[in-house]
């Protein structure tokens, strides 16, 4: 249980950094940093942990996309805590192909007003990493010892952009260079608590992920004035026509797809979509000669107990039914996992949230329990994981955060700390 002294004196320590919470977001928020392209947001965050005391280290696979990890070492005997979010945002402003406003100031900056910091950057996820730095930074200045380290971890590649295709090496890795490559060299701790807009509702499972490519092939192809008419979709020679019949298809199936594998776990429920995500077909500059082959890319979320093969079956037997010569590909595969042994966390994190919040925690929506987050990395490697943070999430459609709820976070997950780190190690 947290002393009353101790947790008033961190809280004012944390209303005494609201102004450096607020700098702190807003100048993250407009760095500029696509997947592919976090050098300079990792850059300043490790800027500003060394300027703090924090002794960061640069991890990583290439010397321009690296994790950032700073530490905060106890006084022994307890166990130790990781914050962690992502540096990189969700699209740069050339990505015109998926959004008709790419290029507008809401994916790209951030800025305040009315009390409250706007911006997609801001909300995913430079605001709950603000929130962390800030209470880490406010345990410091109110002199708090913790028995257990602390692991300060700000990743790349966490939005995942996974090789395909053409689209190959540096700038299309994802999660394989972010959260699991900073554990495996070294970022390791006894729990992580993984920093993403959660509404104040603590989860302790994620979805795994599927991808896979569904190339669809016809012909012969035909100039434009040689194509035979009338011909019924599925016999057609020209590979989209074909295609339109199996998106149909493979709406219809991921329509029961969703209800017939949504679970629920200790850490919340799972409902896992599926969504066509892409289409490729034919040569925009050369439309006279239809295509014999066209593909669609599918993201296929997946409960922590689903196999991944069980999902290729179905869509197999999808292309079968239509009779359709095509083939079935997965490139990505990545497991959903529900902690085990959360309990010291999860116990912790709720001592903070109902001293600041007042009142119990809920528990969280479906979309939160149904993404990929950097828990999992974590729950793979048996660092018992959940995320908590404040707000809707970006991929909801949430623009902002006010600043009372950013000070509100950093609270808790200062408070989180001191409860979790100085437990006996024994007890966890």
């Amino acid at each position: 249980m947290l002393d009353r002294s101790a947790k008033d004196n961190v809280c004012s320590a944390v209303e005494a950094l609201r102004d450096d919470l607020t700098k702190l977001g807003l100048d993250l928020g407009n760095i500029e940093a696509p997947l592919g392209k976090e050098l300079e947001a990792g850059n300043y965050v490790y800027e500003w942990m060394a300027q703090n005391g924090f002794r960061p280290e640069r991890i990583g696979a290439y010397e321009d996309r690296f994790n950032v990890i700073g530490r905060v070492t106890g006084t022994g005997g307890g166990p130790s805590l990781s914050f962690n979010s992502h540096l990189d945002t969700i699209m740069s402003r050339e990505d015109s192909a998926r959004f008709t406003d790419a290029n507008d100031r809401i994916y790209h900056e951030a800025w305040l007003e009315d009390g409250k910091i706007w911006g997609y950057p801001l909300v995913n996820c430079k605001g709950p990493m603000t929130c962390w730095l800030i209470a880490a930074k406010a345990l410091q200045n109110a002199k708090v010892r913790l028995k257990g380290d602390l692991v300060l971890s700000a990743v790349c590649g966490e939005l995942c952009g996974d090789s395909v295709d053409e689209f190959q090496g540096h700038d299309y890795l994802g999660n394989d260079i972010g959260t699991r490559f900073a554990i495996t060299h070294g970022a390791i701790s006894h729990y992580a608590l993984v920093a993403e807009a959660t509404n104040f509702k603590p989860a302790w499972v994620e979805a795994g992920k599927l991808f896979i490519k569904i190339t669809v092939y016809a012909g012969p192809s035909r100039y434009t004035p040689y194509v035979p008419r009338p011909l019924p979709a599925l016999k057609s020679p020209n590979a989209i026509v074909r295609m339109a019949k199996l998106v149909e298809a493979i709406e219809e199936w991921a329509d029961g797809y969703e209800k017939r594998y949504t679970k629920t776990y200790s850490g919340g429920t799972v409902v896992p979509k599926a969504v066509i995500g892409a289409i490729r077909g034919g040569v925009p500059y050369k439309v006279y000669r239809i295509p014999e082959l066209c593909s669609v890319y599918l993201d296929v979320r997946l409960n922590p107990d689903t196999a991944p093969l069980t999902i290729k079956d179905e869509i197999e037997a999808i292309v079968s039914k239509l009779d359709l010569k095509a083939e079935v590909r997965p490139f990505l595969y990545r497991r959903g996992f529900n902690a085990e042994g959360i309990e010291p966390l999860k116990d912790s994190l709720e001592t903070a949230h109902q001293a600041i919040i007042g009142k119990p925690s809920e528990p969280a929506g479906a979309p939160e329990c149904s993404m990929w987050r950097d828990i999992n990395p974590y729950n793979e490697l048996g660092i018992p994981s959940l995320t908590y943070g404040c707000g809707g999430g970006a991929g909801g459609g949430n623009t902002y955060f006010t600043v009372e709820d950013m000070v509100k976070t950093a609270k808790i997950y200062a408070l989180t700390a001191m409860e979790l780190c100085n437990r006996n190690a024994k007890a966890g």
